[in-house]
């Protein structure tokens, strides 16, 4: 399914999303407020964008509702990462040079895979031709779960533009039960 003003699939705004969140890496790490707050602004744009090019009409207090269970979902991870990351911050002291890109690495990481992760189940949601808006309180199960290889190849896929693994989501390939 594409625009077809403009010929973008809802894949593509997975793709964009997924950059934005990457790039929150750095501030992020620096002041985890900046994290959340790019977070839940990049992931409202995305929901709101994978409902427009699906057809699904989603208002702006469901969009709204939609992100912050998302956020709320990752919230206690986050915080665990967040920690972690500052620990690794405390390496610095031992090899200098080395904590400060890891732990940027590894927050700009995990601020791509809930991205996708959220984007994926959008567009598996707003492409079934059942949808409602009751089936938005299912969009934080998955969000939280240790990635397995092929979610990781996933991302790789479409982080660099193949976006057959989402397309596969949209077509009900990977269809998931509530």
């Amino acid at each position: 399914m594409t625009t077809p003003d403009t010929g973008e699939t809802p894949e593509d705004a997975v793709r964009v999303a997924a950059y934005a969140a990457a790039a929150l890496g750095v501030p992020g790490l620096l002041h985890p407020g900046i994290d959340e707050a790019g977070l839940g602004a990049i992931w409202l744009t995305m929901v709101t964008t994978i409902a427009k090019r699906c057809g699904t009409s989603l208002s702006s207090a469901a969009s709204g509702k939609t992100v912050a269970a998302a956020l709320s979902s990752v919230a206690v991870f986050s915080l665990g990462a967040k920690v972690l990351n500052w620990a690794m911050m405390g390496i610095l002291i031992v090899i200098p040079g080395v904590a400060i890109p890891a732990a940027a690495a590894m927050n700009a990481g995990l601020n791509v895979i809930f991205t996708c992760r959220l984007g994926r189940e959008c567009i598996e949601r707003f492409s079934d031709p059942d949808f409602a808006n009751a089936d938005l309180v299912h969009f934080g199960r998955r969000l939280i779960a240790k990635p397995s290889r092929s979610e990781l190849a996933d991302i790789r896929r479409v982080l660099v533009g193949d976006n057959s693994s989402l397309k596969k989501a949209r077509l009900g390939v990977r269809r998931v039960s509530n």
